[in-house]
């Protein structure tokens, strides 16, 4: 029921009770909740909480073992959530999360490392020869984008992308779907955009997603392929029927393959709101940037939204925004 009250689902939403009940469930031994009250406190600005009480709850859990605790406080110091940014403290709490059972904690702590010092990167890179012989989820496509930028390694793009091929013709969907993504969105002068290429590596590696993961990979290329307000309309429509985080993800994922399709996709959600009430086109118009700042202005995010709706921060307010309307 926290879930549910947190979420506005079957239910109206409402915070104090879900914390409330999370609370409940927390003092009678339940730790999973920890992560979930931990992550509506993260909000807290919204709901008149205090974000700086996430940490202490992300800690509970960590001192009762859970995974999911463990795994948050770590993305706290791996972004500067709260906590000041500290790369090692994260990688440490991910590989504590890897030891407890969450089986991405190995992935993301090598990832962490990557965006640290050189000395950083070269223990990201021991982390990765862990987990290749390990076969730790998600490592492969961690090499793969070291490899791409040249993180602590030699840039090769060419090698990059056999490194996602060889792991995809060998089971890993996660190296399929990084691979569908690269092709789908280009990288620069490393990597062209190729949705023909994205659409045939999709359909060969597609067996190895579960259902909601290759539908998921299809409306992304879908997404990545539109080139008119009609085609933008389209894919806006279809991902309406996705499950709301489903739906965050393929988003938030949007932006860096076609900045337009995202831009449609965020004025209809304005359009949703009273924000907006222009043309729903795909470009960033000062009509759409006006809606969007009085939206950021409604939710107190000003600051994080003035470099505009295509920053990351910016971004990121749109996208919280998107998770509540489709709660």
């Amino acid at each position: 029921m926290a879930a549910l009250y947190a979420e506005g689902l079957l239910v109206g939403r409402d915070i104090p009770k879900a914390v409330a009940l999370y609370d409940e469930i927390i003092a009678a031994g339940g730790t999973w909740a920890v992560p979930s009250l931990a992550a509506l406190y993260l909000k807290g600005d919204e709901f008149g909480l205090d974000p700086a009480k996430a940490v202490g709850y992300y800690q509970q859990g960590v001192q009762a073992g859970d995974a999911g605790a463990m795994a948050g406080l770590a993305s706290l110091y791996r972004d500067g959530l709260v906590l000041p940014r500290d790369v090692s403290k994260a990688a440490d709490l991910y590989q504590d999360a890897y030891r407890a059972g969450r089986k991405s904690g190995l992935a993301s702590a090598a990832s962490a490392l990557l965006g640290g010092t050189q000395s950083q990167q070269r223990q990201a890179h021991d982390l990765i020869l862990k987990g290749q012989a390990e076969g730790a989820p998600g490592i492969s496509s961690v090499l793969a984008n070291a490899v791409l930028g040249g993180v602590g390694v030699p840039k090769n793009p060419e090698r990059a992308v056999e490194i996602l091929r060889k792991a995809s013709v060998a089971g890993d969907a996660n190296a399929a779907s990084t691979l569908v993504q690269l092709y789908a969105q280009g990288r620069g002068k490393d990597v062209a955009k190729n949705i023909s290429l994205a659409r045939t590596t999709l359909a060969s590696f597609a067996s190895l997603m579960p259902q909601d993961q290759r539908q998921s990979e299809e409306l992304f290329v879908e997404g990545a392929a539109a080139r008119s307000a009609s085609q933008y309309a389209a894919f806006a429509e279809k991902i309406e029927g996705m499950a709301p985080v489903a739906r965050v993800n393929l988003v938030a994922r949007l932006v860096s393959a076609n900045s337009n399709a995202y831009v449609y996709v965020l004025q209809n959600e304005l359009r949703r709101t009273g924000d907006y009430k222009d043309k729903l086109n795909g470009v960033l118009t000062a009509a759409t940037i006006r809606a969007f700042n009085e939206m950021c202005e409604r939710r107190d995010k000003a600051a994080r939204c003035r470099l505009g709706p295509l920053s990351k921060p910016a971004r990121d307010v749109f996208l919280d925004f998107l998770r509540e309307a489709n709660s």
